[in-house]
């Protein structure tokens, strides 16, 4: 026999089916923006410092965060074309951007990344094509956009913000190419194959590190605002009893170190300028917290 529902409960009854579309709505890749053809397009990206993030952007109108995506149970995207823009560490994508890569099923006719670099992109993208292919993602198109390289140990950050650097240019014609579909991916030498080695033997080569070991906190600058828990793509920043604290596989992107208005964090490696910092200058604290936060 059918019950009669009265006003309130037709009222609880519908708030609940429009709250359950809303909430099924916002997994699906409403986040998608179309190119000047009219092909949808959807771009995902990692970043530490806003340079990932400020080329995703100019090439959709509301990129991806990787961090935030791989929150969903179902990652799930199809879309005309699809691209992942992210930064390399010592030649390799971080080691998020790799598990996105193992666990998202993605759907396009044109798969395109871009390595934002600093130094030197080395072997990345042949790297990252490899690992691509591994997990069936065959791209069309891999670039490289020069950027301020913001490895602390190695680089003094004002000095790196005086450099010239090509990236409207590099920016521009990476966006004249993916409007035009080219098939095309950067060209790696065996000079950038020897030039990598040579980092890891000086270096090392251990992603993801242990972050405890990689950074230090100096207690009497920190006046445990707690922007670094909100900017570590991984979460591994918190507060204890002896105030913040660090635990966690480490990506090395750095965001907890830039990202502190107090400059309270430094890498045990030492800074080249401990007073030198930077994050892109069109993008802000609260776009990496809202990039990155766990």
């Amino acid at each position: 026999m059918e019950t009669k529902l009265n006003r309130r409960d037709a009222i609880r009854r519908m708030f609940k089916i429009t709250a359950a579309i809303t909430l099924s709505a916002a997994t699906l890749p409403t986040f998608i923006s179309c190119t000047p053809e009219g092909k949808k397009r959807i771009v995902f990206f990692f970043t530490g410092t806003g340079n990932s993030l400020w080329v995703a952007s100019q090439l959709t109108d509301i990129p991806l965060s990787i961090p935030q995506v791989m929150k969903n149970l179902n990652i799930t995207y199809e879309a005309d074309e699809i691209g992942i823009v992210c930064p390399v560490y010592r030649g390799r994508v971080p080691q998020m951007v790799q598990r996105f890569m193992r666990e998202a099923k993605l759907k396009a006719n044109y798969f395109f990344g871009i390595v934002t670099y600093g130094s030197r992109p080395t072997d990345s993208t042949d790297a990252w094509d490899k690992l691509a292919q591994e997990n069936g993602i065959h791209f069309d198109y891999l670039n490289c956009v020069h950027m301020i390289d913001n490895f602390l140990p190695s680089f003094d950050m004002n000095q790196q913000k005086e450099m010239e650097k090509p990236t409207e240019e590099d920016l521009g014609k990476v966006i004249a190419d993916l409007n035009e579909h080219k098939q095309w991916k950067w060209p790696v030498t065996e000079q950038d194959r020897e030039f990598r080695a040579m980092v890891v033997r000086m270096r090392g080569d251990h992603f993801p590190a242990e972050s405890s070991r990689i950074f230090v906190v100096n207690r009497d600058r920190c006046v445990g605002c707690g922007f670094c828990t909100r900017v570590c793509p991984r979460g591994n920043w918190s507060f204890g009893n002896q105030g913040i604290a660090v635990t966690g596989d480490c990506e090395k992107c750095l965001a907890c170190i830039h990202n502190c208005p107090q400059k309270a964090i430094t890498m045990n490696e030492g800074d080249r300028n401990p007073d030198a910092r930077y994050r892109h200058p069109k993008v802000t604290l609260q776009d990496i917290i809202r990039s990155n936060r766990q």
